[in-house]
């Protein structure tokens, strides 16, 4: 078992596994996960909470999503995914490294 295959629930009704590989260089992947199979956004926000990039804008929820990382300066970032349209949310560190 990987750490993509343990799911913790976080805030609100969705969850978000654990980003691998994080570290990141290129590319991260986390599984999605909302019980009522409702849209979800998979967005990238820097430290300062500015978002830096909607990656998925209408994801399906129990599925896996790869994001890039590779044109992301180094630092730290949360990623969040959204449950549209109720708007709660699950948030995951993410760490980017060049």
């Amino acid at each position: 078992m990987n750490s993509v295959d343990s799911v913790a629930p976080m805030t609100g009704a969705c969850s978000i596994s654990p980003a691998f590989l994080n570290p990141a260089r290129e590319k991260t992947r986390v599984r999605l996960r909302d019980p009522e199979t409702r849209r979800l956004r998979v967005e990238i926000f820097d430290g300062l909470g500015r978002r830096v990039r909607v990656t998925h804008p209408d994801s399906s929820p129990n599925s896996t999503v790869e994001i890039s990382t590779d044109d992301l300066p180094s630092g730290s970032y949360l990623l969040q995914v959204s449950v549209l349209p109720s708007g709660s949310s699950c948030t995951r560190h993410i760490t980017v490294v060049r």
